[in-house]
């Protein structure tokens, strides 16, 4: 039996209209749920929405690029949100390593 290989008739490159887009509804669905808690203030401030866009820019922007993107096929390529580009600019690649059940694989 002949193993498939992955991405084996995949896109190499996302358009980066698709990019533009996904981030564009990304940033639409973000900016929505914080002007949906900016109602809940504390002196004055809209701290839950603050805390809410904080928690999402370090969670999506840093963490999840460094432990997703760098063992990601599209590491240093247009994927689907570009963000596979962006963590190659942030972070180096980790290879021949595979998580199967949370177990880290050389």
């Amino acid at each position: 039996m002949e193993k498939q290989k992955l991405y084996e008739k995949g896109l190499e490159n996302y358009p980066k209209a698709t990019v533009v887009l996904t981030n564009v509804l990304l940033l639409l669905w973000f900016g929505f749920a914080a002007y949906g808690m900016s109602a809940l203030k504390l002196v004055g401030l809209p701290v839950v929405s603050i805390v809410y866009l904080l928690f999402a820019f370090v969670m999506l922007g840093l963490v999840l690029r460094k432990h997703l993107c760098t063992h990601c096929y599209y590491f240093g390529r247009w994927c689907g949100t570009g963000w596979g580009k962006l963590s190659s600019c942030l972070f180096k690649e980790i290879r021949n390593q595979r998580v199967v059940g949370g177990i880290h694989h050389i």
